[in-house]
C-alpha cells in the first residue's frame, strides 16, 4: 500500500460537522441555561481551548516538517513521526482539530456544534484513524506497532 486509503480531508470532517451544528442551531436553537456567571466564563474556556489547539497543531506539523514526511493524512508517510506531541498522543492533531471546534462553539454558545463534536470525534476515531494505522503498520511494520503499544490513540 504506497499511501492510505482515506477519503476524507479531517479538518474537513470537525468543519463540516461544525458547520451542520450551526444549521441546526439556526433552526432550533438550543436551550442555554448556564446561569449568570457563564458569559464571564466562557470566553475565557472557548480561548483557552483555542490556544490549547495551537499548542498541539504547531509542534506536531514542525515534527512532520523536521523528519520530512506529508502532513497530509492521504499521501504516503517516509518517515514515522514519535517525537515532540506524539510522544504522548499518536494524534496529537485531531486532539487539536476537536479543542478547536469545542473553543469555537462554547466562545459563540453554540451548543449544537458543540454537540456535534461527539459525531466529529466518532467518525474520526472509526474511520480515519483506523485507515491511517494500517497505512503506518504496512510501511513501519513492528517500528509502528512498538510506537502504537507505547503511546495512546488519544488521551
Amino acid at each position: 500500500m504506497d499511501k492510505p486509503n482515506i477519503k476524507v480531508i479531517p479538518p474537513l470532517v470537525y468543519a463540516g460537522f461544525f458547520v451542520l451544528g450551526w444549521g441546526m442551531e439556526q433552526v432550533a436553537p438550543a436551550v442555554e441555561d448556564m446561569g449568570s456567571y457563564w458569559p464571564q466564563v466562557k470566553d475565557r474556556i472557548g480561548y483557552l481551548l483555542m490556544a490549547l489547539s495551537a499548542i498541539l497543531m504547531i509542534p506536531s506539523m514542525l515534527a512532520f516538517r523536521r523528519v520530512g514526511t506529508p502532513f497530509d493524512v492521504r499521501k504516503a508517510a517516509s518517515s514515522l513521526v514519535t517525537s515532540g506531541p506524539y510522544r504522548v498522543t499518536r494524534n496529537p492533531g485531531y486532539m487539536a482539530l476537536t479543542a478547536l471546534h469545542m473553543g469555537l462553539a462554547i466562545k459563540f454558545s453554540l451548543n449544537w456544534p458543540l454537540a456535534m463534536v461527539v459525531l466529529a470525534i466518532l467518525v474520526m476515531d472509526r474511520y480515519v484513524i483506523p485507515q491511517e494505522e494500517e497505512h503506518l503498520e504496512q510501511v513501519f511494520g513492528d517500528e509502528y506497532r512498538a510506537y502504537k503499544a507505547k503511546v495512546r490513540r488519544w488521551i
